[in-house]
């Protein structure tokens, strides 16, 4: 099975201002989310510090803490390789738009692995109407998985370019020699065959 080549972003954008785009827009979600995060990791330290729950609540209340601590690094995480990655396209650095795109494969794995565990907690602590709640949590986290997984392969389908755009071939047909340079990084290597 092969993996398709994207040569458009949303079937209208090229390629790498789609996916500048798509860069410019998380960075923008970072910011706006962080806050919000910060507030209910502090709200839940707060309340299992003044011990208004019983000793049963706690864990669960800690449990949470530590559910929304690993979110608001995800999202600190996100908003600093995002800013790398807008720097990285801006320039064509392969390298790091290869290092962007190995750790949106790894966050999409972890954000799958964190909404089912979301779920799995919401069934085991039996919380009024958990069938509902896990149902608004699969509505509202799979799109964003699914929008996840076609830009990892926007990224796959950039990095595929950029890798074939710095190997050219140049063939003289008069002295039948041949000439191929790789560029690689910042390095360019010349062999002649």
């Amino acid at each position: 099975m092969t993996i398709p080549q994207c040569k458009r972003c949303c079937c209208c954008l090229p390629l790498r201002p789609g996916l500048l785009a798509w860069g410019y827009f998380k960075i923008i979600v970072d910011v706006l989310v962080i806050p919000f995060l910060v507030y209910f990791l502090l709200t839940s330290i707060l309340i299992s510090l003044s011990g208004l729950g019983h000793s049963k609540h706690l864990i669960w209340i800690l449990l949470f803490a530590a559910i929304y601590f690993i979110i608001f690094f995800m999202f600190i995480t996100d908003l600093v390789v995002s800013i790398m990655f807008v720097i990285a396209a801006h320039k064509k650095n392969v390298k790091l738009i290869r290092a962007f795109y190995i750790y949106s494969v790894v966050l999409f794995i972890l954000s799958a692995l964190l909404i089912l565990l979301g779920v799995i907690i919401t069934i085991v602590k039996g919380l009024p109407k958990s069938a509902l709640i896990c149902s608004l949590m699969f509505v509202g986290w799979f799109p964003i998985l699914v929008v996840q997984g076609y830009f990892i392969l926007l990224l796959r389908s950039e990095v595929t370019k950029l890798d074939a755009g710095s190997r050219f071939k140049f063939v003289n047909n008069s002295t039948e020699a041949q000439c191929m340079m790789i560029r690689k990084e910042n390095d360019a290597v010349m062999e002649t065959v």
